[in-house]
């Protein structure tokens, strides 16, 4: 097991070193202006390396802002749908779907509710996840939501 550890730390380090020659040997040499081969004889200072990491000035003159509106185009309001009268019930809110995963009846009974994978443990006359715990029995709770009640069973 000591073998298999000190195998792969020596090729990590062997990896890291060559990873690290090689980005010395990309580096042009600054004393040389005339020849524009790279030499494996300059040592890379840091500042060099650092310098090589921050893209150039102007790289990005043709490229959009993405947070700015496009040039020439204006925005234009959006118009509200027309309304138009129903004569049909109106619709009928659908309630959140919390699910019920445990009741611990007693003294002060408390329920663990579910909603969107985020558990509650709640009590009665608490509000969570915009409903109100009316009531909790040991074979269900009862909640309500914008003024109606619905129940929810283990």
């Amino acid at each position: 097991m000591n073998r298999l550890i000190v195998s792969l730390a020596v090729l990590v380090l062997l990896f890291w070193s060559l990873f690290v020659y090689r980005l010395i040997l990309r580096i042009p040499d600054s004393r040389n202006h005339q020849s524009s081969e790279i030499s494996a004889s300059h040592t890379a200072t840091a500042q060099e390396l650092l310098a090589l990491l921050h893209p150039k000035a102007g790289t990005f003159k043709d490229v959009r802002d993405p947070f700015r509106a496009p040039e020439g185009r204006k925005a234009q309001p959006r118009k509200a749908p027309e309304r138009t009268e129903d004569t049909a019930a109106p619709a009928v809110k659908e309630h959140p779907q919390i699910s019920l995963d445990a009741v611990l009846p007693g003294d002060n009974p408390v329920a663990i509710l579910k909603y969107h994978g985020e558990s509650a443990v709640v009590k009665q006359g608490q509000a969570i996840w915009g409903v109100n715990v009316v009531s909790i029995d040991a074979s269900k709770v009862i909640l309500n939501y914008e003024g109606s009640n619905f129940e929810l069973r283990p």
